[in-house]
């Protein structure tokens, strides 16, 4: 028990150094390598596609500078770029330190086909990047962050064509050879993206259930499998009109209803929205106020037969079994789904006495086909109905089920009658031990012996007889 609420604490404690919503993306990291690269020299037609190396350099006849492009496939197109480093790797070097250009490519290129004769477009007005080269032989990385560029190619916002790397030449016109690793070398280029991916899935709802109606008030709760919001839209008709609810995130949800009207029907559907942005809502369904002058504090509709019609088929095959979830009893319906088309949903009934004391317990959407009553004791025995609702009218019953609470033995109620079992078996043991004893001491002090646990008096004296 410690060492859970040791855990517990701790894990609270971490989650509290974050912000909402900071777990709803998934964040990953990708090194992507060049899908082509290339060499092109100033006015030269020679192809430099497959070579192992890439150029940048300069000297009094020619100069040459170099394409990459990066196949981003791999990246989601919904994907939200946090960071993305671009490296190259030098592996020789010859001549002055200088600085190398980043451009992106505006057209289409081939590195089996391109040269500094064909070359493609090149947007010169616009420096990604910009780092200095030296002369040490080794990893070289661009202190930019290519972000917002990598984020215009996967949302096709701009074609990715590559990048241009040309180094600016130096005031004095002095010679260079800077020599990188191609894609068909060991040290290729890389460029390193890291990235989330919004969270696209909507809230799974379930377990809707109406705990409480009177004549001016109901409370609807209902579950989900992530943390989202909690509201109801609701009204007298399907328009509804009218939104209660919280706008904390739980994955619990519990909405008081406050303004109604006695004796009147409403409509109503739940809405949860998660930390995304994501909205999931429920399908429609009914309940109906208490009438005016009807026991506020009760909260349990009885069954009536009112709006019974046989042209609403019951659902169909009910079955119950009990369980116990963390110390706590409870009793499962499920059910076949009715064959009338077009329904709103469900009606579960409940009594604790016999099959005629039957009170409203629930109503839950068409789609569902069970339900978990968690309010059973154990050793006590429940009977459940369910019936179909279509508007106005209802089904007649489904098969009737009866269940005892069992406990973990097996037996009813095993914990809560322990006690009194323990002592009638120490009544139906000790009284009559009590009894044997009593009636032979009586017996024994008539013949003039006085019977005493673990002792035997003697004789009777003969005072005064000579």
């Amino acid at each position: 028990m410690k060492k859970l609420l040791g855990s517990t604490i701790i894990t609270a404690f971490i989650l509290s150094l974050f912000p909402q919503g900071s777990f709803a993306q998934d964040t990953k990291s990708v090194s992507l390598y060049p899908s082509a690269d290339a060499t092109i020299v100033d006015s030269d037609s020679t192809v430099h596609g497959s070579e192992v190396t890439l150029k940048c350099r300069n000297d009094a006849t020619s100069s040459s500078a170099f394409l990459v492009k990066f196949d981003l496939g791999s990246v989601p197109s919904n994907a939200v770029i946090q960071s993305a480093s671009l490296s190259l790797h030098q592996s020789e070097v010859d001549g002055n330190v200088v600085t190398l250009n980043v451009y992106k490519v505006t057209s289409t290129w081939s590195e089996s086909t391109v040269s500094g004769a064909s070359k493609p477009g090149v947007d010169l007005g616009v420096v990604y990047g910009a780092q200095s080269v030296g002369s040490n032989v080794g990893q070289v990385t661009f202190s930019q962050d290519f972000s917002d560029l990598v984020e215009t190619w996967i949302s096709n916002v701009s074609m990715n064509y590559g990048l241009y790397f040309e180094s600016t030449k130096s005031a004095d016109s002095a010679d260079y050879d800077h020599t990188f690793g191609s894609r068909e070398s060991v040290n290729k280029p890389a460029l390193a993206i890291t990235y989330s991916v919004p969270d696209e899935i909507p809230p799974v709802i379930s377990d809707i259930g109406i705990t409480t109606i009177s004549q001016t008030t109901a409370k609807i709760g209902w579950k989900t499998d992530e943390s989202s919001t909690s509201f109801v839209e609701y009204g007298e008709s399907s328009s509804y009109g009218k939104v209660a609810g919280s706008g904390d995130y739980t994955s619990t949800h519990s909405v008081s209803l406050t303004d109604l009207k006695p004796d009147t029907k409403y409509h109503f559907k739940v809405v949860s929205e998660d930390m995304d942005g994501n909205k999931s809502e429920s399908l429609e369904a009914t309940f109906k106020t208490k009438m005016s002058g009807e026991d506020e504090d009760k909260e349990e509709e009885p069954k009536t037969e009112e709006n019974i019609s046989d042209e609403v088929s019951p659902p169909s095959n009910l079955e119950v079994i009990s369980g116990i979830d963390q110390d706590k009893y409870y009793a499962e319906l499920k059910w076949e789904h009715s064959s009338t088309m077009g329904i709103d949903g469900y009606r579960i009934y409940k009594s604790e006495e016999d099959s005629t004391s039957y009170v409203f317990l629930t109503e839950i959407g068409a789609d569902k086909t069970s339900y978990k009553d968690g309010e059973v004791e154990e050793g006590k025995t429940y009977f459940y109905v369910v019936r179909t609702v279509k508007g106005d009218l209802e089904s007649r019953d489904s098969n009737e089920e009866v269940i005892t609470i069992y406990g973990p033995d097996g037996e009813p109620g095993e914990k809560d009658f322990s006690f009194w079992k323990g002592l009638l078996i120490l009544n139906l043991t000790v009284w009559p031990i009590l009894g044997v004893w009593y009636v032979l001491n009586k017996r024994k002090k008539k013949q003039g012996v006085n019977l005493k646990f673990g002792t035997v008096a003697g004789p009777p004296s003969k005072k005064g007889k000579k």
